[in-house]
C-alpha cells in the first residue's frame, strides 16, 4: 500500500507531457486564428529585426503591454519551421527544471523545429539557464513586458548572447498603413485625409486593440502598466 502511494504521488508530481502538448497546440491555434481573422500589418521595422535572429544569441522582444510583440515574434517565427510556446496558459505553470519537458512536446508535435518561439518565460523562475543551455543550437525567440526581462538576471547569464529589441506601439506610419491609406503628399484631398487621421491616431494611439475596443482598453492597459508593471514590482505604497 505505501508503495503504491508513493507510486501516485510521484505520478502526481511528474509533468504530464500530453498536458503540455495540449497547451502549447491551443495557445498556437489562438494566433494562428488571429492571422487569418484581424488584420495584421507588417511592422517597418520587421525585415531589420529578422537579421536579428541568430544561433549563438536570442533575440529579445520587450515593450509595454499590448503592443504586438507575440505577433511581432510569430510573424518572423511562422515562415521557417518553429516551436511557439506562451507561458501565461496555466497548464504551462512548471518549474525550470522541467523546461526540457517543453522541448519533449514541441519535438514529439513538430519533430525538428530551427526557431523556438517563447512568450512570456519570464513567468518561470530561473528560465535564464535553460536557453543558455540550448541557445548554441536554435534560434531564440523571447518576448515579455515584465521588467524581469531588463533585470541582472538575464545580463548574468545570457551575456553576450543576447540581442534585446524594444517594441512601440504603431507609429502615425503605421497607423496609415493599418488604414490602407498611402497619401500622396502632393494631392490636396490626401493632404486633408491626413490631417483627420492624424487627429485620430492622437485620440487613438498606437495601440492595435484600441482600434477594436476602443478607449475603454486604453483606460484598463494604462491601469494595468501603472497597477501591476509599476506598483506591485517596485512595492510603491502611494499608488496616486
Amino acid at each position: 500500500m505505501q508503495t503504491f502511494k508513493y507510486y501516485l504521488r510521484l505520478q502526481s508530481n511528474m509533468v504530464n507531457i500530453e498536458k503540455l502538448k495540449s497547451a502549447i497546440v491551443d495557445r498556437e491555434e489562438v494566433l494562428k486564428q488571429k492571422f487569418k481573422k484581424e488584420k495584421i500589418i507588417e511592422r517597418e521595422f520587421y525585415n531589420k529585426v529578422k537579421k536579428f535572429v541568430s544561433t549563438d544569441v536570442a533575440l529579445v522582444i520587450t515593450g509595454v503591454r499590448r503592443c504586438g510583440k507575440s505577433t511581432l515574434a510569430f510573424m518572423i517565427g511562422r515562415s521557417n519551421r518553429y516551436g511557439y510556446v506562451n507561458f501565461e496558459d496555466e497548464r504551462l505553470s512548471i518549474k525550470a527544471k522541467d523546461l526540457n519537458k517543453i522541448l519533449e512536446a514541441i519535438y514529439s508535435l513538430k519533430g525538428s523545429v530551427n526557431y523556438l518561439i517563447f512568450d512570456e518565460i519570464q513567468n518561470i523562475s530561473g528560465w535564464e539557464k535553460f536557453i543558455s543551455r540550448i541557445i548554441q543550437d536554435k534560434k531564440i525567440i523571447i518576448t515579455g513586458s515584465n521588467a524581469r526581462l531588463l533585470s541582472k538576471e538575464l545580463s548574468t547569464y545570457l551575456t553576450g548572447r543576447h540581442i534585446d529589441f524594444v517594441l512601440f506601439p504603431f507609429s502615425f506610419k503605421e497607423f496609415l498603413k493599418f488604414n490602407d491609406f498611402k497619401p500622396n503628399i502632393y494631392l490636396t484631398k490626401d493632404i486633408a485625409k491626413v490631417k483627420n487621421l492624424l487627429n485620430e491616431y492622437i485620440k487613438k494611439g498606437g495601440f492595435p486593440l484600441s482600434y477594436k475596443l476602443g478607449r475603454i482598453f486604453l483606460l484598463e492597459n494604462y491601469r494595468d502598466i501603472i497597477e501591476r508593471d509599476v506598483a506591485q514590482r517596485y512595492n510603491i505604497k502611494y499608488i496616486s
